[in-house]
């Protein structure tokens, strides 16, 4: 009793009988306090005390000892004890914590947040994974089911009853779309990378914040972290970038086809819906198989029937369809052009068992091909007139036309025929044209009507489109196909998007082509590639890819556009080359074509504008768009073709550019430019030497406008070889920056295309008063012709007439009207080959030479794909 140890405790469990202090014990208490003594538990167990004993010596204790019930204080104590001892005992932890959550409840104030504070400033929070164990502060959990935050440690596996007490009470965070988003940041640069499953959890946990998130963070950071799993056709799976051009599996069949041959984001049909949130936030929606695949159909030959239905046919649906193209802005029916009515109105419907396909898929620039022996559907356009094969099957028909048909026949409704530009028109026309080719005719107007389609005046029948139906109606009811086939290029477009996910899709996803002729289909253009990379091959002039080709141009004299010359600047080079005048060609053609034309043309007193030549005539230049011939008829140095030359000048290029910044407007001046045309050098220089040299050169200007755009400050979002989609940059391959690139063999649209989302170029372009202030708010298509020459920049250079056309129909004034608009513009880069690289941008060409800055002549040529003189 000497000391204060005033009570008595009985031997219990391994513990011997002892006198200790009243402070060190509690009435109400439970068994396994270890920093007090539980004397209501130890008398009742121990001297098997009956509840009425209980009472009176629970008076004396509380009364005359002073020994009090366990409070929140006491939970705290133990718990710092366990912490001390380093105790693993999980179950009297868990006691512990609920025992706090059933004491909070009458809690003071005060006390309650002298609680709270202890938990945040102590590491009080047990938390045991696997075989270690350790304490935490408030600040290092987290209430997650989601995912595993780095950092951090989620509580709710563990202590599942426990949210109120940990994540109301204490205050541990639940996850955020913050907290995963800079997770997954995170993980983005972690070397080494972390596990897949890992990365996967909080790519669900932050898809599932952004379905319902109306600001959502920049994306940016995420799309070039190595975020996104990545399955190889040998099965292994990699995290890689966004810049990894993987392919995404939103159909079963394609994804079956092209699983095994193509590099897919490693998720399931299922998971890949699941995760649309999460895809469309990272605006890839443009690597869905149903967007990206495309589709080249062939009737194979052999008999073509007449439709059994006639209901079936499209020449009685040709009004509600034409309305349909008009209210959706429809290129082909832009500035009242009907000739889309009579073609539909003209239009054939067969049925055929030869219809087959190829399925296309590129990737890093090469193209994955599966052939397919059925198909549904084949759509030919030529000599005015459009064809339709469908199946024969009537059950095979009828999928056609409830599925495939209404979305290839939209897209090609909506292609525009000279630039072959798909304008997305969404879900919903789809769903329209799906509905007016199966309606019964008496419901169509009521449909339409329903539908808010506009009403448009039906064009009158002329007697040259009377004619053209004539002769089309006294055609026989079959049509035997001789050749051995007949293709069209369509692209997939299964996916049901609304218009507005339509037109976020990546700008750097090509038009769809939607009718190429047989004869305009040729492996010629990456065949002429290798023939360059090899100087020994030496290729004729028609080999060269012909960017223009198209099925409104390729077998027809067309119209090119050559900057006229004046009289002063003609002057100027008869100085400085010290002659009296151009010199005669000798070529008949281009005395014919070109020079007497100019020089006709040509007035005496126009102002000193700039002229440059648009368009070539293929007896005289090469058909590439690129001039290598600087002033005075100076030729390239023969060393062009000497990879060791070449390799300094594409290394000069890189260098060059990454001390330069995209020249503003006043860093040139249009009325202090000259230019001539060239001189023609003999006929004796040898072709293939000229075209690989044009060809260098041109590879080297571009590679210069790429630099300068990829070493922008601040930086183009997402800006990338994958945005250089031009067949020139395989000659760059030499440097060791870009031996890793791949050559690019799909579609040409332009030397550079790139979706400007973020604004950032636009904003560059406005703030140096290249366009104006009403562009800021836009999100434009950026197509960039790149223009190259040894010369000065007052050479000039070359462009065709589907180039010149684009220029017009891309005009900033109509652009800005546009949903999502396009900026066509000239970069025009001068002196490739000395350290003194120049660029000049010609922002909105067209309305220079509206404004008068720019001056054109038109120059006829006739253009013969494949083989053969123009």
């Amino acid at each position: 009793m000497k000391d204060g140890n005033l009570v008595y405790i009985p031997a219990y469990e391994s513990q011997s009988a002892s006198w200790v202090p009243p402070d060190r014990c509690l009435w109400n208490a439970r068994r396994d306090m270890q920093t007090a003594y539980p004397l209501a538990h130890l008398y009742r167990t121990v001297f098997n005390r009956s509840e009425e004993d209980l009472q009176v010596l629970r008076q004396f204790f509380r009364t005359t000892l002073g020994v009090g019930d366990c409070s929140w204080e006491h939970y705290l104590d133990e718990i710092r004890r366990l912490k001390v001892v380093s105790s693993e005992d999980f179950d009297w932890v868990n006691d512990i914590y609920e025992s706090l959550d059933l004491e909070r409840a009458s809690l003071m104030r005060d006390d309650a947040a002298k609680l709270r504070k202890a938990f945040v400033e102590e590491k009080l929070i047990y938390f045991n994974h696997g075989n270690v164990s350790r304490w935490y502060t408030v600040g290092e959990c987290l209430w997650s089911s989601a995912t595993q935050i780095q950092g951090k440690v989620a509580l709710n596996d563990l202590y599942p009853d426990l949210e109120e007490f940990f994540v109301d009470f204490l205050g541990v965070q639940e996850l955020t779309l913050d907290m995963a988003y800079d997770e997954l940041k995170e993980m983005g640069t972690r070397v080494p990378s972390p596990p897949i499953a890992a990365v996967k959890e909080t790519i669900w946990a932050l898809n599932s914040f952004l379905s319902s998130e109306e600001h959502p963070p920049n994306e940016d950071p995420v799309f070039r972290g190595k975020v996104f799993p990545v399955k190889y056709p040998n099965g292994s799976v990699k995290l890689q970038s966004g810049r990894t051009q993987f392919a995404i599996a939103d159909r079963k069949t394609l994804g079956d086809i092209f699983g095994l041959q193509a590099m897919m984001l490693d998720f399931t049909l299922d998971e890949v819906r699941r995760l649309r949130a999460f895809l469309s936030w990272l605006n890839l929606e443009s690597r869905y198989l149903s967007a990206s695949v495309r589709e080249i159909s062939t009737v194979a030959g052999g008999r073509m029937d007449k439709l059994q239905s006639p209901d079936r046919e499209l020449d009685q649906r040709a009004e509600s369809l034409y309305r349909i193209a008009v209210h959706f802005n429809s290129p082909r029916t832009q500035d009242d052009n009907s000739d889309l009515y009579w073609l539909l109105n003209g239009t054939k419907v067969y049925e055929t068992d030869g219809i087959s396909s190829e399925l296309h898929l590129s990737q890093d620039g090469h193209g994955i091909v599966h052939a397919q022996n059925q198909s549904e559907l084949h759509i030919r356009e030529d000599d005015d007139a459009l064809k339709v094969y469908v199946p024969r099957d009537p059950e095979t028909q009828g999928f056609c036309y409830f599925s495939t048909l209404p979305r290839r026949l939209l897209e090609w409704m909506m292609t525009d025929p000279v630039t072959l530009y798909v304008k997305r028109a969404g879900s919903k026309a789809v769903q329209i044209v799906t509905a007016i080719l199966n309606a019964p005719f008496i419901n169509i107007a009521q449909i339409l009507e329903a539908e808010g389609i506009v009403d448009v005046a039906i064009p009158i029948e002329s007697g040259t489109n009377c004619d053209k139906k004539n002769n089309i109606s006294q055609t026989d009811d079959t049509e035997e196909v001789e050749e051995s086939g007949v293709r069209n290029e369509e692209g997939q477009s299964h996916d049901a998007r609304d218009s507005s996910e339509e037109a976020d899709e990546s700008a750097s996803q090509l038009p769809t082509q939607p009718e190429i002729r047989e004869d305009d289909i040729s492996s010629r253009e990456g065949s002429i590639i290798q023939q360059f990379a090899d100087i020994r091959s030496a290729p004729t002039l028609l080999d060269l890819p012909i960017r223009q080709r198209s099925p409104a141009t390729s077998n027809s004299s067309v119209a090119g556009r050559v900057f006229t010359p004046t009289s002063s600047t003609t002057d100027y080079f008869d100085q400085d080359r010290g002659t009296s005048g151009h010199r005669t060609p000798k070529s008949n053609n281009f005395s014919r074509q070109s020079g007497g034309l100019l020089a006709e043309q040509t007035p005496s007193g126009t102002p000193n504008y700039p002229a440059f030549v648009f368009g070539s005539s293929p007896g005289v230049f090469s058909s590439s768009s690129f001039q290598f011939e600087g002033p005075g008829g100076a030729t390239l140095p023969s060393t062009i073709e000497d990879e060791k030359y070449y390799l300094g000048l594409v290394d000069n290029v890189i260098a060059t550019a990454s001390k330069r910044t995209l020249p503003s407007r006043d860093a040139y001046d249009t009325s202090g430019l000259f230019s001539s045309l060239p001189e023609i050098e003999d006929e004796t220089v040898e072709r293939s030497k000229r075209l690989l040299s044009d060809m260098r050169i041109g590879a080297l200007g571009e590679l210069y406008v790429f630099e300068l755009l990829q070493g922008m400050t601040p930086s183009l979002p997402r800006f990338g070889r994958d945005h250089w989609p031009s067949h020139m940059r395989r000659f760059i391959k030499v440097h060791p920056k870009y031996s890793d690139m791949q050559p690019w063999t799909g579609q040409e649209t332009a030397d550079i295309v790139y979706r400007d989302q973020k604004c950032v170029l636009t904003k560059h372009l406005v703030e140096e008063r290249c366009l104006p202030d009403n562009w800021l708010d836009k999100k434009p298509l950026y197509l960039i012709e790149v223009k190259s020459t040894t010369g000065h920049s007052r050479t000039p250079f070359y462009v065709s007439k589907r180039q010149y056309q684009m220029m017009q129909e891309n005009r900033s004034e109509h652009q800005l009207r546009c949903a999502v608009p396009t900026i066509y513009m000239i970069a025009r880069v001068s002196n490739v080959d000395k350290a003194s690289i120049d660029l000049k941008l010609y922002v909105d060409p067209e309305s220079m030479r509206l404004e008068g800055s720019l001056v054109f002549t038109p120059e006829t040529w006739s253009v013969v794909p494949g083989t053969g003189t123009a």
